[in-house]
């Protein structure tokens, strides 16, 4: 047996066990033996090897539509990491849902981890609005129909329209517009969204790939995987100074983007003086400005008060690993939060 199979049945024993933090320590320091892709490539050669590179590069796994498709291009893609950077309240949840949604409604596996700001009941019902298509309870909601943004105007202007909702949403009508999902979305019975939640600070990334392994010795494994959010997963070790663990939890989360070949996304918290700000930049950063190295790219969520009285938020990149992008440039956005989808309606 190679060291590389004794390796291989060596992880696939502690992860049996459960013991996850062993795991990766195994990983860790076995970093010398070079197996998989790893093992290198004959750049001139190998021909899979370059097929393999432009199909990954030439096909996002998730397309916008309108302002948002030239915002995101085609970013997200497989092996990349993608954050959002915003303040509180400002809805990182709902963007992250929203990609989720998209994700499965195109066809792609997607495991979703919620890792402390909601409960597993309250993230359902989430998931459940957005795929009733309606609110949870009684109440007219402000439709976005259109949006435009003239140059010399720093706020968009939105046109909507009222949408009465008589009645509240039942679990029953929840479960039959799952059925409508499958049919006109997925159009299959297979699991094409997986969520698992876990209180604040109870799961590190490291408890995050090991519930991945577990699926994937199912037959099931997610083309993206996302992460709500990133700043509240547990250290992956206890003894670590904050912005040591952070670094750690980051580079373990673009790792697992590249050695499972996904799209792995998530937010953070900006930091207090962003609240001020018309637009984010790179030194709006909490905690440590080593998260801005890891990711492939990360995008603002941004939001005056006089845009928040109308539901607008503008999205920009604040860094983008590949392809050109100007931190000032934005796509203005409306959607209705009550529906859960915060991105009806785009225009730069």
């Amino acid at each position: 047996m190679s060291k590389a199979e004794k390796l291989i049945e060596t992880l696939q024993s502690d992860i049996e066990s459960g013991d996850i933090n062993k795991t990766w320590e195994r990983i860790n320091t076995s970093h010398k033996l070079e197996i998989g892709q790893g093992c290198g490539v004959d750049v001139l050669q190998d021909q899979s090897a370059i097929q393999q590179a432009f199909a990954a590069k030439q096909e996002p796994l998730v397309v916008y539509p309108g302002a948002l498709n030239n915002l995101f291009k085609d970013a997200l893609e497989r092996d990349a990491f993608i954050a959002f950077q915003g303040g509180e309240k400002k809805g990182k949840t709902f963007l992250l849902l929203d990609l989720a949604w998209r994700a499965m409604c195109q066809r792609r596996k997607v495991a979703f981890f919620e890792v402390g700001d909601l409960s597993q009941n309250q993230i359902m019902r989430r998931f459940m609005i957005r795929a009733a298509g309606r609110p949870l309870k009684s109440c007219t909601v402000k439709y976005p129909k259109s949006i435009s943004h003239h140059p010399d105007s720093e706020i968009a202007e939105v046109e909507e329209t009222e949408r009465v909702y008589k009645n509240p949403l039942s679990w029953g009508k929840a479960w039959k517009a799952c059925q409508e999902v499958m049919i006109s979305k997925t159009k299959s019975k297979d699991s094409y969204l997986r969520l698992s939640c876990h209180p604040n600070s109870s799961i590190s990334i490291q408890g995050v790939y090991g519930i991945l392994q577990g699926w994937e010795r199912d037959g099931w494994t997610p083309d993206c995987i996302i992460i709500d959010y990133a700043d509240i997963l547990a250290p992956i070790r206890g003894d670590m100074e904050t912005r040591d663990a952070i670094n750690s939890t980051w580079k373990q989360m673009r790792a697992l983007s590249q050695s499972l070949h996904c799209l792995v996304a998530t937010a953070t918290q900006a930091k207090a003086t962003s609240y001020k700000a018309h637009t984010q930049t790179r030194e709006h950063f909490s905690e440590n400005k080593l998260k801005m190295a890891h990711v492939t790219g990360m995008i603002g969520i941004n939001q005056s008060e006089d845009e928040k009285d109308i539901g607008v938020i503008r999205l920009n990149w604040i860094v983008l690993r590949e392809g050109e992008f100007s931190e000032g440039k934005c796509v203005h956005c409306a959607g209705a939060l009550a529906l859960a989808a915060p991105l009806i309606r785009s225009t730069f």
